[in-house]
């Protein structure tokens, strides 16, 4: 009887240690890897030297959002293609943050055929660790703010 009592003791200090284990395991790995961050998300689609980079950004961003977003967000979309990149002009293009919280970001873009004084929204959800719905628009000031 006393093989069979030891025994279960065993047991029950090996799953003990298994859980404790997998508990801190899962900690570390929470910590080690970094929050889905809007600014990050904002930058690959804004901030680029030259078409090949906003090519390579495109396929960074793919990691970071949902396939519906990507659809929508792409420089491959034709809307966004004709109505956001054709006014950068080929521009080198740089994102100013302004503020950002877990819901949105908002930035500049600095670019020699935007001006820098033009205010933009990105605003974003996340679901399961990928931005899984956002929403941009542009910002009018209806009070002179100085940045």
């Amino acid at each position: 009887m006393r093989g069979v009592w030891r025994g279960s003791k065993l047991l029950i200090l090996s799953v003990a240690i298994i859980i404790i284990a997998v508990v801190f395991g899962f900690g570390a790995f929470a910590i080690a890897t970094p929050a889905l961050d809007g600014e990050d998300v904002v930058k690959l689609m804004y901030e680029f030297q030259d078409v090949r980079e906003l090519d390579s950004n495109k396929e960074k961003l793919r990691d970071l959002v949902t396939d519906s977003v990507f659809d929508e967000i792409t420089v491959d979309t034709e809307g966004r293609r004709l109505n956001t990149y054709l006014r950068f002009m080929a521009s080198p293009t740089r994102v100013s943050i302004i503020k950002k919280t877990n819901d949105y970001v908002l930035y500049h873009i600095k670019n020699e055929n935007i001006d820098s004084k033009r205010v933009f929204l990105f605003m974003f959800e996340i679901t399961n660790g990928k931005v899984s719905k956002v929403r941009e628009a542009e910002i009018i000031d209806f009070v002179e703010v100085n940045d």
